[in-house]
């Protein structure tokens, strides 16, 4: 029996996006800015018209911090993944490893000319490791598991920010 995993964005912490027919947006979420008494704030906005991104960091309520990167200096768009384990180690539909795990995923730009890769925005969340036991010879370890939508909302601004920018998606 194949297990079945539930997927809730309630279970996952992403940035809101949006995007008018010129710009595209993305802004840290007012829950994780409330959670944050609103002493940080991230805002990417990827301009058609100007031809750059600009990201904007809020922090510590007063301090604040602009980087604009012109579209003919990036080579790429990326997505990469990290898991985070919660301790608990076991069985999983995948064999013995996290039984908990948190998953990260970045969107990230490479500009030529800087070695690192530009963070754009993390989409963290519950990620899905069906678990089983000695119990799991028994009855087959249990039938479901909760996930977020991370992975796919990563996805989905990936490939848009490529879309915008013109730049090579490597997801």
């Amino acid at each position: 029996m194949e297990p079945y995993i539930l997927k809730s964005s309630f279970l996952q912490r992403s940035p809101r996006v949006w995007r008018d027919e010129n710009n595209l947006f993305a802004r840290t979420s007012r829950w994780y800015q409330i959670l944050n008494l609103f002493s940080y704030c991230r805002t990417v906005q990827i301009s058609k018209d100007k031809h750059e991104i600009v990201i904007r960091v809020r922090k510590f309520w007063l301090m604040i911090s602009l980087t604009v990167i012109p579209f003919n200096k990036i080579e790429s768009v990326a997505r990469n993944h990290w898991d985070v384990c919660k301790g608990q180690i076991g069985i999983t539909s995948d064999g013995i490893g996290a039984t908990r795990v948190t998953e990260v995923w970045y969107v990230r730009i490479f500009v030529k000319g800087i070695p690192l890769p530009v963070n754009l925005f993390r989409f963290t969340g519950a990620g899905a490791r069906i678990v089983g036991g000695w119990w799991q010879m028994i009855i087959g370890g249990l039938p479901f598991d909760i996930e977020g939508m991370q992975d796919s909302k990563s996805e989905s601004y990936g490939k848009l920010v490529a879309e915008y920018t013109g730049a090579e998606y490597k997801g």
